[in-house]
């Protein structure tokens, strides 16, 4: 019986809470000993000394892992709170690269060396200057240990949320799958949003293909795909938003054997994509 898995991607990062500084909207937010067994013993000995030391845990942690700044706008000074703390056994001094931009800026008060388990705390602010997405890092060093902080801000833009993708199974040879796929615009501004199935694949089809959602607003599309012909069958829908292509598309493998007289599978990766 035909299945479809419907699944979306997710961000890794850290949402960063919200506060309000001098009167603006402020964003914040891992036995036998011989000539041969000696020396596999030593190779065996340096090999697990290197994995100790590859696996040797981090003097400092760093929260969060990534700073995003959404839907930025002129006018405003955003502000993350990064939060360093000394893992370590004995007293740490910490210092820290700030980031390249003149868009990001750190804030904070050197101070000694922080004791096993406690805390520093910094802030990194974000104005925008222009009307485009910004990245940059910053760099946590303590002794000859470093963490790189990733920095985002991203200026208002539609998102569009959708199934993972469509798994239409085992198929009949002529026969026609049909599936319902739920799309909603999760971004802070409405933009017009169209699908495009491969142009060399006749037998899929996706209706609507076009369509303009506000923010928040959602519809529904229909995946149909006719089994011409005995086989398996992969396609990509890529999507593009405001007339800008995606920044990529995953594929995915069918999992799937092929019978007599059938069209087996049909799988057309879809994900959450945002431009």
């Amino acid at each position: 019986m035909p299945a479809a898995r419907l699944a979306s991607s997710a961000g890794a990062s850290g949402n960063v809470p919200t506060k309000k500084r001098a009167g603006k909207n402020l964003s914040t937010a891992p036995s036998e000993v011989d000539a041969q067994s000696t020396v596999a013993s030593q190779s065996q000995k340096g090999s697990e000394e290197a994995g100790a030391a590859f696996e040797q845990p981090s003097l400092i942690k760093v929260f969060p892992r990534v700073v995003d700044f959404k839907n930025v706008k002129s006018g405003i000074t955003y502000v993350a709170t990064v939060v360093v703390q000394n893992t370590d056994s004995k007293p740490r001094r910490l210092r820290f690269k700030a980031p390249k931009s003149t868009d990001f800026q750190l804030h904070y008060e050197p101070h000694p060396a922080i004791a096993p388990g406690l805390e520093e705390v910094v802030e990194v602010s974000f104005t925008l200057n222009e009307e485009k997405d910004s990245h940059d890092e910053l760099i946590v060093i303590c002794e000859d240990d470093q963490l790189t902080l990733p920095l985002h801000a991203y200026i208002p833009r539609p998102e569009l949320e959708f199934d993972g993708f469509v798994n239409m199974g085992v198929l009949a040879k002529a026969s026609r799958f049909i599936a319902s796929v739920a799309v909603k615009n999760i971004g802070a501004i409405g933009g017009d949003f169209r699908f495009e199935p491969d142009v060399a694949v006749q037998t899929l089809t996706v209706t609507p293909s076009a369509f303009k959602l506000a923010s928040g607003e959602g519809t529904v599309v229909k995946v149909e795909f006719l089994a011409a012909e005995i086989g398996v069958f992969r396609s990509l829908v890529s999507l593009s938003v405001d007339d800008k292509p995606t920044p990529s598309v995953r594929s995915e493998r069918a999992q799937s054997h092929a019978l007599p007289h059938t069209c087996v599978g049909c799988t057309t990766p879809v994900f959450r994509c945002s431009m």
